[in-house]
């Protein structure tokens, strides 16, 4: 028997890497559920992006801070829509988020925000035929 225990003791069980990204997971749905919401809308970027065709002084653009990140990291479907333009003309967009496996219904939503918006523009080289149109 004692050496059935030690054999037993040895074996190392690894410890769960979900605890995190669940605990998050659990009050992304306690909210919604709490709110009575069937998913979130909020800003994808900080910030409006960098004009690349700017001097950068020699240093890597830090770039737009996203704060679309959580949502993958606790794994519910997500998707940015065309929201409107920086006066500069660079596009923004809000992203919405929705409960676990609603990836249909969050498709559903964002086709019809941008149908019901048209915000949505080609880019400037489907305009000038560098490109195939992407309307």
């Amino acid at each position: 028997m004692r050496r059935k225990w030690q054999c037993s003791r040895l074996i190392r069980k690894p410890k769960p890497t979900f605890l995190v990204p669940r605990t998050a997971l659990d009050a992304y749905n306690e909210t919604l559920n709490r709110l009575h919401l069937d998913g979130f809308v909020y800003p994808a970027t900080q910030m409006p992006p960098p004009d690349e065709t700017m001097p950068q002084d020699g240093r890597i653009s830090e770039g737009p801070h996203s704060e679309t990140g959580w949502v993958n990291m606790i794994g519910v479907p997500a998707i940015v829509v065309p929201g409107g333009f920086y006066p500069e003309g660079l596009p923004f967009g809000p992203e919405l988020s929705a409960r676990p496996w609603k990836d249909g219904d969050l498709l559903s939503w964002a086709y019809a925000y941008e149908q019901a918006t048209r915000h949505r523009r080609p880019p400037v080289l489907v305009d000038k035929g560098l490109l195939p149109d992407a309307r």
